[in-house]
């Protein structure tokens, strides 16, 4: 068996590509004790800023909110809304969070449309 075919060097290969992208990228080079310089890939630091995670996080809220009044209904929905205004401090935070404003109404007249 050649050493070309064996699985560790498949592995050391890939391993290796790998390393050349990234250094092509961007690279840090670093000088050792003895003199020995080695280039390494520089580590990215993710790509997600605060703007963007608000935005889902928003995005993701008046959709759940339309979906649920979209299949409750107004009334229904809104008797549940009133339930949690008279209960603990927390729900009364989630019922002002989870009140039918105008953006909700549109998206779940749109959603009840799509729903039937």
């Amino acid at each position: 068996m050649s050493h070309a075919s064996s699985p560790s060097f498949a592995r050391r290969s890939r391993r290796i590509i790998r390393n050349n992208r990234l250094v092509a990228r961007s690279a840090d080079v670093h000088i050792g004790p003895d003199g020995l310089m080695t280039v390494r890939p520089r580590r990215r630091a993710p790509s997600f800023d605060a703007l963007k995670g608000i935005l889902i996080v928003l995005a993701v809220l008046f959709t759940m909110k339309s979906i649920m009044l979209a299949s409750a209904g107004n009334l229904a929905y809104q008797e549940r809304v009133n339930a949690l205004r008279d209960g603990s401090a927390v729900e009364r935070v989630g019922a002002f969070v989870m009140q039918a404003d105008p953006l909700t109404r549109q998206l779940a007249s749109g959603l009840g449309a799509l729903m039937r």
